[in-house]
C-alpha cells in the first residue's frame, strides 16, 4: 500500500523540504511527490486550475458542496473528513484535523507519529492519494465509488 522535519518550527517549504518530509517514509516516488506538492497547496484541484486561467465549476466533486482546494479536498470535504475518522477509529485516536495539509503531516509525523510503524507512517499517503484517485475517476471517468468502498480499500 500507499519523518517528517524533527525540530519545534512548522516547516517551510523550500530546496530541502521534499527530502526532509518524506524520507523514511516507503511509498512509491509519485505517492511521495503528489504529498509533496499537496502540503505546498500546489495539486491541480479547481481553485489551482482556476488560477492558471481555466473556466470550470470549482464545486468539489466528492461531496458536491464545498469549493476545491487542496485542503478542502484531501482534509474538510465530508468524504475525507469520513475517510480520516474511519481510520482514526481503527486506531483508536482522537484528534481535531488540522486546517492545512502541510499542518495535518507535521502533526501526523511529530505527535502522531509516534507510532513509527511503517504502516502508520504510510497511512496519510495511502489516504490522500485514494482520495485524489477518485477524485480523477469520477472527473474523468465518471465512476464513482460509495464511501463504504473506499473504507473497505484500506482494511483489506
Amino acid at each position: 500500500m500507499c519523518g517528517l522535519i524533527m525540530g519545534l518550527f512548522k516547516p517551510q517549504p523550500g530546496p530541502g523540504f521534499r527530502g526532509k518530509f518524506f524520507g523514511g517514509v516507503k511509498a512509491p516516488r509519485r505517492i511521495s511527490f503528489f504529498l509533496w506538492t499537496a502540503a505546498r497547496g500546489k495539486i491541480l484541484t479547481c481553485d489551482n486550475l482556476m488560477k492558471r486561467g481555466h473556466v470550470l465549476a470549482a464545486w468539489c466533486c466528492m461531496c458536491k458542496k464545498g469549493w476545491e482546494t487542496v485542503d478542502h479536498l484531501l482534509i474538510h470535504c465530508e468524504v475525507a473528513a469520513a475517510l480520516w475518522g474511519f481510520i482514526f477509529q481503527r486506531f483508536g485516536i482522537q484528534w481535531v484535523l488540522p486546517a492545512k495539509v502541510i499542518d495535518l503531516l507535521f502533526g501526523w509525523f511529530n505527535g502522531l507519529g509516534k507510532h513509527s510503524s511503517d504502516i502508520w507512517n504510510l497511512i496519510p499517503h495511502c489516504l490522500m492519494w485514494s482520495l485524489w484517485d477518485e477524485r480523477n475517476s469520477r472527473i474523468f471517468e465518471e465512476n464513482e465509488q460509495s464511501l463504504l468502498h473506499l473504507q473497505e480499500s484500506f482494511v483489506g
